[in-house]
């Protein structure tokens, strides 16, 4: 069996889905990996679990109990950003934060008892924490990020950076103010990251190529970042008509449309956003007046408008 890896996706739809995606990658490169779920986020992982039986275990830990102001908050029995609005997301981050002594004890006990102990963690940009637990376990960290993380904010250094209004900035710089508990916590996540031993991004070269040039040269000082995407689920699995597994995937997984390439345009807003009426009309309006070919993947509690 190759090394063996701890993956520590964050439970929000556009994080978990494409770092678990990785994962199957990572597996079928002969690496023997750990996944670290709670029990409600379980079922994601078990596609990955009943293709590489052998080379890949789940970590369940109990999701962290309300012991505080900020997990206090999380409504009961809720354990995925995908059931809950964004302003939930420094409840999430707190309560992420607190699997920090169940994770110690459980690596531990692998260096203690197995004769494979993990020898790096590959976990989500916003587990920054993880980093110090790496270097208290004298292993590596690797951040995974699911997109560019240069879209928060404006930076001169920045390829092609646009300046954006405040209200357009990333949703947390927007939500917290710089003096706030939250923001410090983001900011000391951040540090963290800067920390870790490498970046992987689902991006690619031929799309984002001088933005991974910037990273390489600006991110952390040390030069390892990888463009490992487009991260897609396994190919079987996208061949299977099941609309229940679009639903959890915030999207299509498959799409049979006898057209020409490039002639299809997907839209979706991801998990977290719900867009308004005014919103969505004027969106199906400039779609239709564009005479393009689309595909529109809207979540349920979405307003449509009246046809």
């Amino acid at each position: 069996m190759g090394a063996h890896i701890l993956v520590f996706p964050f439970p929000a739809q556009g994080h978990i889905l494409p770092l678990l995606d990785l994962t199957h990658q990572l597996a079928l490169r002969g690496l023997t990996i750990t996944v670290l779920v709670t029990p409600k986020n379980l079922s994601f992982v078990q596609p990955l679990l009943a293709r590489h039986s052998t080379s890949i275990k789940t970590l369940v830990l109990p999701f962290p109990t309300a012991t505080g102001s900020s997990t206090s908050s999380l409504p009961p029995g809720i354990e995925n950003m995908k059931d809950l609005p964004s302003s939930y997301m420094p409840a999430m981050l707190h309560a992420m934060s607190k699997l920090h002594e169940p994770l110690l004890q459980w690596f531990e006990s692998q260096i203690q008892y197995s004769s494979s102990p993990p020898v790096a963690i590959v976990s989500d940009l916003f587990l920054g924490w993880t980093q110090s637990l790496a270097v208290r376990l004298n292993i590596v960290r690797i951040i995974f990020y699911c997109k560019d993380p240069n879209h928060r904010f404006s930076a001169s250094g920045v390829p092609t950076s646009p300046v954006f209004p405040i209200y357009q900035i990333y949703i947390l710089h927007h939500l917290y103010a710089d003096d706030s508990p939250i923001w410090e916590v983001l900011q000391h996540n951040s540090s963290l990251n800067r920390a870790s031993w490498g970046i992987v991004l689902n991006s690619f070269t031929e799309l984002e190529g001088p933005f991974l040039n910037y990273l390489r040269k600006n991110y952390g000082n040390h030069g390892r970042v990888w463009g490992v995407g487009p991260l897609l689920p396994p190919i079987d699995h996208l061949q299977k008509d099941s609309s229940a597994a679009a639903r959890d995937r915030g999207g299509p997984t498959s799409i049979r449309i006898e057209q020409n390439r490039q002639s299809v345009v997907y839209v979706c807003f991801g998990s977290q956003i719900v867009l308004n009426r005014k919103q969505i009309e004027a969106l199906s309006i400039g779609l239709e007046l564009s005479k393009v070919k689309f595909i529109w993947c809207v979540k349920e509690t979405s307003i449509l408008p009246v046809q």
